[in-house]
């Protein structure tokens, strides 16, 4: 705990003043330090493909699949910064998730949680697209 002691009346406004600045630099070094160890598990997380087979699916109003994306977005946040999804393609009666995750462990996590197991997890070795060869 940091004291003070200050012997004059006239010291109690840069008292208080300097008070305000510490505490405010404490509360910015705490959440600095979170989103910078949010941002360090981003840059240490691979990326994954999962395949789901959801019979059905493709079928889904809009309604459905923004209901879809609410649970698991729910369960994500529970889970904390080790795990993010990308996106989802919706194909017939399967769906192909690309996530970011620490591990594979943490994707098993979140398909319990959600109830939606996952047929295949595979991490992504490369991405390569039309702009790879130039």
């Amino acid at each position: 705990m940091v004291h003070f002691n200050f012997k004059t009346s006239k010291s109690k406004p840069l008292t208080i003043c300097f008070l305000l600045v510490f505490l405010a630099s404490c509360n910015y070094s705490d959440q600095h330090q979170k989103k910078e160890k949010i941002m360090s598990s981003n840059k240490e997380m691979a990326t994954y493909v999962i395949e789901r087979e959801a019979k059905g699916v493709g079928n889904s109003t809009p309604a459905e699949l923004k209901a879809i994306s609410r649970e698991s977005n729910s369960a994500i946040e529970e889970m904390g910064p080790g795990i993010q999804w990308i996106h989802s393609y919706v194909v017939g009666d399967k769906t192909y998730c690309v996530y970011k995750a620490m591990d594979k462990s943490i994707i098993n996590d979140h398909a319990e949680k959600v109830g939606a197991p996952a047929q295949s997890i595979s991490k992504v070795s490369a991405i390569i697209g039309p702009d790879t060869e130039k």
